[in-house]
């Protein structure tokens, strides 16, 4: 992105937060609480099986909303449906799974991707499959022998084929799905730790992968940490935008005490770093983040919240719109530009 246009970007940022009355204030802050507020309640792990370790989610029409990032989004938008004859604007939602029985062999075998709202089968200038195969009364359509997707109740499933399979069994209730186990209350009040976060990435720990955790913290560069890696029953990622701030929230679940002993820990620490030991530490690498990035440095380390409730502990800190919109201007400085979007020929 141009220099020109991220400054355009910034003011038309400006202009319409500062141009918003209060009655339209009230609405919008309406609006994204009905967005938000009970998003964990609303996923629909239909589709997942009872064995998922790792779910991802996107509330895309909700990031979507965020008057900073419309202008971005428009343009797209603009581009992609020249190139697809799609709308990106029609994703209601992306959601993705991840079946780990262990870390070490080939964990991605059982993994798929749901886009809520977009059918890829009408997609123009689409890879083209193999063959379809038909499974359970739906044509699957194949790239190769271990991945396709497949298009029905307005989502389109894609993935291993095993996990595409799985998915269709999952959605007409021939296989256990994850939203008839206790993982998925694991799952949902996870989530809801999240505090509406539009993206989110969580892990609820099974049997196997609790066994090498606990062997992890066995380990004498985790010594520190042996209790709460013991356990550790689950951890999550989110991001909140607003128009205002991108919150960053990592949700870990372990015991009472050692949450609350990490916690305390964390937190003197925290108050024995100044300032004045930060910007030391900053100014050493300013030759490589330039002036702005440690100012921006700066300021996400000031909002850097440490809190123990319960079994949960959340860290937490935030980067302002306004800082996150002078990030690509820093690439632009170390020439750390990516390359030029190209439509494809027609």
């Amino acid at each position: 992105m141009k220099k020109q246009i991220l400054l355009l970007l910034v003011l038309i940022f400006s202009i319409s937060f500062t141009s918003c009355t209060k009655k339209e204030k009230k609405e919008k802050e309406k609006e994204k609480l009905s967005t938000n507020l009970d998003l964990a309640k609303s996923l629909d792990f239909s589709y997942f099986p009872a064995v998922a370790t790792v779910i991802g989610v996107i509330d895309t029409q909700s990031i979507f909303k965020v008057e900073a990032f419309k202008p971005m989004v428009e343009q797209v938008n603009k581009i992609l449906k020249e190139d697809t004859g799609l709308s990106i604007k029609k994703i209601k939602s992306i959601s993705a799974f991840l079946s780990i029985k262990n870390f070490k062999n080939n964990p991605f075998s059982n993994a798929a991707i749901i886009l809520d709202g977009l059918n890829l089968s009408k997609v123009k200038n689409f890879p083209k499959t193999v063959k379809q195969e038909e499974f359970e009364g739906l044509n699957i359509s194949i790239f190769d022998d271990k991945t396709g997707f497949v298009f029905f109740n307005k989502k389109t499933i894609g993935g291993t084929l095993v996990s595409v399979k799985n998915a269709i069994s999952l959605s007409k209730g021939k296989v256990k799905n994850l939203a008839s186990t206790p993982r998925n209350n694991d799952f949902k009040e996870l989530i809801s730790k999240l505090k509406g976060s539009q993206l989110s990435l969580s892990f609820v720990s099974n049997k196997e992968t609790g066994s090498e955790i606990k062997k992890l913290s066995q380990t004498p560069k985790f010594a520190m940490f042996k209790g709460f890696l013991e356990n550790l029953k689950s951890f999550a990622i989110g991001l909140k935008i607003d128009n205002k701030k991108i919150d960053f929230i990592i949700v870990t679940k372990s015991s009472r005490a050692e949450v609350e002993t990490l916690a305390t820990l964390a937190n003197l620490q925290l108050q024995q770093v100044n300032s004045s030991v930060i910007n030391t530490q900053l100014q050493m690498i300013k030759p490589v983040i330039t002036d702005t990035g440690v100012e921006i440095a700066k300021n996400i380390f000031s909002t850097l919240r440490v809190r123990a409730s319960g079994e949960f502990m959340t860290i937490s800190f935030n980067l302002t719109v306004k800082d996150a919109m002078k990030i690509p201007e820093i690439f632009l400085k170390l020439g750390l530009t990516p390359k030029t979007f190209k439509k494809s020929p027609k």
